[in-house]
């Protein structure tokens, strides 16, 4: 049963932001190719898919090894991760964790623990570098030892850290992108500040991101039992009885898709 997809889904909930994140990688007729939120696809060693999949084949870890290193800290956020795999016959596996122990172990496959710390090595190695929650779930180690890179594997991953950050937009407007500030730009477009395609374009990439990070979510809570959605409730909504009858903000995904609607108006608008 070969790999066809894999999808990653990160989310990082702290006590004043959420954060989320995707990667997808995909058998392709030239192969595996791995797509980062909103940027281009790039080429994924068919060596690290073929790792992840040898692992899955292992007889699973129900229990901790005995020598189970202690835990490395409090962390004051909850680093999420759901993989989904899907195989060439039809079947898929998802597999979620939400620890701050070791190597985010366990995982787990609906109410089954997995402690196989060559399972989150494996993922690790596919995650882009600058991932979101790679740092939680490495927890110090070096997915792939450099001996066993290919020299095509060294040159790309030299060559993906040397890329240039792609310049920015500069501005007030694009602050309030930044930011998701509706009101703010409500306010700078009635003053005439009129908008360019570069900063329409840099709208709606923001709007993209804001949606990748609430399907990261959906995705995550979705394969949650219902104990665990209980276990979840107590953990993110400590303070639910104190804002009960407050009416939820609009979502950022929403605010971004606001803010491009105003925009793109304000862009076409003739005159």
């Amino acid at each position: 049963m070969a790999i066809q997809r894999i999808e990653i889904y990160a989310h990082l909930h702290t006590s004043y932001t959420n954060e989320g994140d995707k990667y997808v990688v995909s058998l392709e007729p030239g192969g595996y190719l791995g797509r980062l939120g909103v940027e281009d696809q790039r080429l994924v060693s068919s060596s690290l898919v073929e790792r992840f999949e040898r692992i899955l084949q292992l007889p699973s870890m129900l229990e901790p090894a005995p020598d189970w290193p202690e835990r490395l800290g409090q962390y004051h956020q909850i680093p999420l991760l759901m993989v989904r795999v899907e195989f060439s016959s039809g079947s898929s596996r998802q597999f979620r964790t939400e620890s701050s122990e070791y190597l985010m172990l366990p995982w787990h496959e609906a109410d089954v623990a997995h402690y196989n710390p060559e399972f989150s090595l494996a993922i690790a190695a596919l995650m882009p570098r600058n991932f979101l929650n790679r740092d939680y779930l490495l927890a110090g180690h070096s997915p792939l030892p450099p001996e066993q890179l290919s020299d095509r594997e060294k040159i790309a991953l030299a060559l993906q850290d040397r890329e240039p950050r792609p310049q920015r937009p500069q501005g007030p407007l694009a602050t309030a992108i930044e930011n998701s500030y509706l009101e703010r730009v409500q306010r700078l477009l009635s003053l005439r500040n009129l908008p360019t395609r570069e900063l329409v374009d840099y709208a709606r990439k923001y709007m993209l991101q804001h949606q990748i990070e609430r399907e990261a979510l959906v995705k995550i809570q979705s394969t949650l039992t219902p104990k665990q959605r209980e276990d979840w409730d107590q953990a993110i909504r400590p303070m639910e009885a104190l804002v009960r009858g407050v009416p939820a903000p609009p979502s950022l995904a929403r605010r971004a898709e606001q803010i491009v609607e105003l925009l793109e108006r304000s862009f076409n608008r003739p005159g």
